[in-house]
């Protein structure tokens, strides 16, 4: 079993909508909405290689440029991943995206989500709350 990171297509929506639907998104997310973001938006995917059982995606960031600020739309990964570079390595696509481009990158997550723990030590400062949708999202920015 080995790790990559690659681009999303569109025959990764399935498994891109089961994860966010079982660990991000308060309302599940239809697989041909999330076809319409693999489209729309950059998506980069972490994906366990394994002979056997083939390949499962184990998370994923979508962003996009606003302005002058890389935002970061959806960021997920799976529980059994978070304590490894995953999170890391899937936050740093729109990072070095962003300082190439001399831009700022915002990220904005759920009150109770783990990466409220995760995102200062990849050095996001906190920037206030917001609501949207009904739930209140904490917005960082670096």
């Amino acid at each position: 079993m080995s790790l990559r990171y690659r681009d999303a297509r569109e025959d990764d929506a399935d498994g891109v909508a089961e994860i966010a639907n079982c660990y991000v998104l308060p309302q599940d997310m239809s697989v041909g909405s999330m076809r319409d973001l693999v489209q729309d938006r950059t998506m980069k995917i972490a994906v366990e290689e394994d002979e056997n059982e083939g390949d499962e995606i184990v998370g994923y960031v979508s962003y996009r440029v606003v302005d002058e600020t890389v935002v970061v739309q959806h960021v997920c990964v799976v529980p059994e991943y978070r304590d490894t570079d995953v999170p890391e390595r899937l936050v740093s696509f729109p990072s070095e995206f962003a300082d190439d481009e001399g831009l700022r990158t915002r990220v904005a997550v759920g009150e109770g989500s783990w990466f409220t723990g995760f995102l200062p030590q990849e050095g996001f400062e906190e920037q206030g709350k917001a609501r949207f949708a009904g739930e209140t999202l904490r917005m960082f920015e670096r």
